[in-house]
């Protein structure tokens, strides 16, 4: 028996160990610094990517399904003007050896399976993705329809650079009949997906003189043992954040700036990711002169203490099928922010008005509508129209003009922001205290005593999951949006439903305002904060949301209006010209 006992502590310490050795296996990348307009950056499952101050992406950034991105504190992933942030977790490409009984060693001789001819193999154009003709490369992703494939070049698409075995940033979307054809000189157009296998099989290295066992040998990845491990299969893509130590006060955030060209997330969980105010105070953009100096001012305060995952005022968001799990912000939005751009930038308009752009029609969501089931008049000539991406039409805007008028909450109304789930995230504006205990510094939360009056960011904890709102020098661009409600969309006047339909889940979500002081604003909206000009539509499931604000629990101490301190346990609507629309349940059939 005590054999037995001893070779079963000994079968549990080794495969804990190989545990341990397979985690350590997987390399680990420090990322910071920025991605130039010219470039893409792919992250690949294999590696674990830990982004430990600002890293920007003005370029493309791919992301593999399948990766786990870090943030250590102070880490900050900034989706800059015109720059793309693809990672989609639903990506599915499949390598196909020998399509056809094709031979590569022999009919692409000398470079084999480095060949172009061959990575190319059965490949028509990027319109045509599905085929079911044999083709090395069988992409198999389901694209969403909010983008029109028309605009593929401008949301999803690259280049490859035949003459380095280079991918990069496709920075002229209009360049497309140029780079069509992969026959037709050094630049050809591919998917995202093609360019995450073209890097996972390795055939960005020189097959002359790096490594001559890619013109060989079938396509692996490093360390592969057998020829599909190159597939790009499904897999959620993770943002988790990690504090480094009990001093860490703030790790992690993802800022989708006005004007940035895409931020397509679907199939993604973000977890543990913690938004406080002390990282937010260096300048955003570096141009000089008094328009940026204001930019910076009011984007810094716009985002410090905001969105504990994700701040966005850009209307190119897209968040489909994706989970925010523990996060924290100091005021607003413990997982998410959705804004309006500021004022300021104004000068960037580049001559275009609301009246040349014009507006959005009120049935282009036709789940937008008033309680009677008319069309929504709150989105009737408010709502201007600053993409078309769904739409076979022409862009209204260049990204640097876009800027002027970006407005992320149009995302949501453009069904772009649909199949969320949020668990346990909370805004808790608290006395932060900084102790040494052993000679070791800690960080933490001091819920016990008061916070401190007044706070430099703003006297409130707001959204304990969403905060969204506009600003108040565009009252007159209302707008109602939807949660859960989103199952298809108007496009080329034509209705088109979403392949699954729209849920929202909001569990555990918590608004937490320790201050005493009877000016402060307290805690509001225990799930969602609708905020100046906005209204919302919402189908779902809400359980478990709260609002605390523990030092005006006892009305003898504090009045009759101690109620006024924490309000909206699930949902709190300002009083802005906004309303609410609370619908029915996610499995309802009609309305």
């Amino acid at each position: 028996m005590q054999r037995l006992i001893r070779l079963s502590l000994f079968s549990i310490l080794l495969g804990i160990l190989s545990v341990g050795v397979g985690f350590a296996q997987k390399p680990t990348v420090f990322v910071s610094g920025s991605i130039k307009p010219s470039d893409v950056r792919i992250f690949q499952k294999d590696t674990i990517y830990i982004i430990d101050r600002d890293y920007v992406v003005g370029g493309t950034l791919l992301i593999e399904p399948g990766t786990t991105i870090h943030f250590n504190p102070n880490g900050r992933l900034i989706d800059s003007t015109g720059g793309r942030i693809i990672a989609d977790g639903f990506a599915k490409a499949t390598y196909n050896q020998s399509p056809d009984g094709i031979n590569p060693v022999v009919n692409y001789e000398p470079l084999g399976y480095a060949s172009f001819d061959y990575f190319f193999y059965g490949a028509v154009d990027q319109y045509n993705d599905n085929a079911t003709t044999a083709r090395t490369v069988s992409i198999e992703t389901k694209k969403d329809p909010t983008v029109n494939t028309d605009k593929y070049n401008y949301i999803f698409h690259v280049l490859l650079d035949k003459s380095t075995r280079k991918i990069v940033n496709l920075q002229d979307p209009n360049a497309y009949s140029k780079y069509r054809n992969s026959s037709s000189g050094n630049y050809v157009v591919v998917s995202y997906e093609q360019a995450m296998m073209f890097k996972t099989a390795r055939l960005n290295n020189d097959p002359e003189n790096f490594d001559p066992n890619v013109k060989t040998l079938p396509w692996k990845r490093i360390g592969g043992n057998n020829v599909n491990n190159v597939n790009i299969t499904p897999e959620p893509i993770n943002f988790i954040g990690k504090p480094a130590g009990n001093y860490s006060r703030e790790w992690g955030h993802i800022i989708v700036l006005p004007g940035s060209r895409a931020a397509f997330f679907r199939n993604v969980n973000f977890e543990d990711i913690r938004k406080d105010t002390t990282v937010d105070r260096q300048n955003i953009y570096h141009q000089d002169g008094a328009p940026y100096a204001a930019i910076n001012n009011r984007i810094n305060k716009l985002t410090n203490g905001s969105g504990g995952a994700i701040t966005t005022f850009s209307s190119r968001t897209w968040l489909i099928d994706v989970n925010f799990r523990n996060n924290m912000a100091r005021n607003r939005g413990g997982a998410l922010s959705i804004l309006q751009t500021p004022q300021e930038f104004a000068f960037l308009a580049g001559g275009n008005t609301a009246n040349s752009l014009g507006y959005y029609s009120n049935t282009k969501n036709p789940y937008l509508t008033n309680k009677d089931g008319s069309p929504s008049t709150l989105n009737t000539n408010t709502v201007i129209k600053i993409d078309n991406i769904d739409e076979s039409t022409a862009e209204p805007l260049s990204d640097v003009n876009r800027q002027a008028f970006d407005d992320a909450r149009v995302a949501v109304l453009l069904g772009r922001m649909r199949r969320m789930n949020f668990e346990n995230n909370y805004v808790q504006l608290a006395k932060v205290e900084v102790v040494n205990q052993g000679g070791q510094t800690k960080t933490y939360d001091n819920t016990d005593v008061p916070a401190t009056y007044p706070y430099s960011n703003g006297n409130y904890a707001q959204g304990g999951a969403i905060y969204i709102a506009g600003v108040n020098e565009y009252k007159d661009r209302l707008i109602e949006v939807g949660l859960g409600v989103n199952n298809s969309i108007m496009i080329d006047n034509k209705e088109v439903f979403f392949p699954e339909q729209d849920f929202f889940k909001a569990i555990g979500n918590e608004a937490r305002n320790f201050q005493q002081s009877l000016s402060s604003e307290g805690a509001r909206g225990g799930a969602i904060y609708v905020g100046k000009y906005t209204s919302l539509i919402v189908s779902g499931e809400f359980t478990n949301n709260q609002t605390k604000a523990k030092y005006f629990d006892n009305p003898d101490s504090y009045g009759e209006n101690v109620h006024l301190y924490s309000q909206g346990g699930a949902i709190f609507c300002e009083n802005t010209t906004g309303r609410l629309q609370v619908r029915g349940a996610p499995s309802r059939e009609t309305f």
